[in-house]
């Protein structure tokens, strides 16, 4: 917390829609949530329209062009982790190709006036957490159960503590868990 007990303004923040038990998709090829978190929660789209940046894994990239045909995250700058090129990236597009602590600290370097987002499937996310750099991660949580799919747990090096900072229904069943890692230091 800040000298005057807010919670500081996310420089890199993950965000992640998960079934009741645990899963982000119900098929490892598909995604499961119909609706984005935005169209749940006014809070989520208020703090979308406030982001810089928009950091994506390669299939959350692809998927995300199929699905609406047009740019993802028009306006913004958007990196997509990829080992691979992109084929006619949209504009304000790149590909990352470096290592993830190099990514982070462009991040933490960039975003200090508007956050970046981390979107995507678990072993991006993860990723983040397991790094340290994530100042701020939502975890929206679907009253479905899915039986099966890709958990969230998937790619994560090992246990990794989080502290709750808020929790609130959205809308349709929908509850916001927000957390913290308890060891991250907020940087000036």
């Amino acid at each position: 917390m800040s000298e005057s007990g807010q919670v500081p303004a996310p420089r890199i923040a993950g965000a992640l829609t998960v079934s009741l038990d645990g899963f982000l998709a119900a098929a490892a090829d598909g995604i499961f949530w119909p609706r984005p978190c935005a169209a749940i929660d006014p809070g989520h789209r208020r703090f979308l329209d406030a982001v810089g940046t928009v950091v994506m894994g390669r299939t959350t990239y692809d998927r995300s062009l199929v699905a609406s045909g047009s740019p993802v995250f028009p306006g913004r700058d958007v990196v997509v982790v990829t080992s691979t090129p992109l084929k006619q990236p949209a504009e304000h597009t790149s590909a990352w190709h470096d290592d993830l602590a190099a990514l982070i600290e462009r991040l933490r370097r960039e975003c200090r006036a508007r956050p970046a987002l981390i979107v995507g499937g678990p072993r991006l996310n993860n990723a983040f957490i397991a790094a340290g750099a994530l100042d701020q991660l939502d975890i929206f949580v679907v009253p479905a159960l899915a039986g099966s799919g890709v958990p969230l747990s998937r790619g994560l090096p090992a246990r990794v503590r989080l502290d709750l900072v808020s929790s609130k229904v959205v809308g349709d069943g929908v509850v916001r868990l927000r957390y913290r890692q308890p060891e991250m230091r907020q940087a000036a």
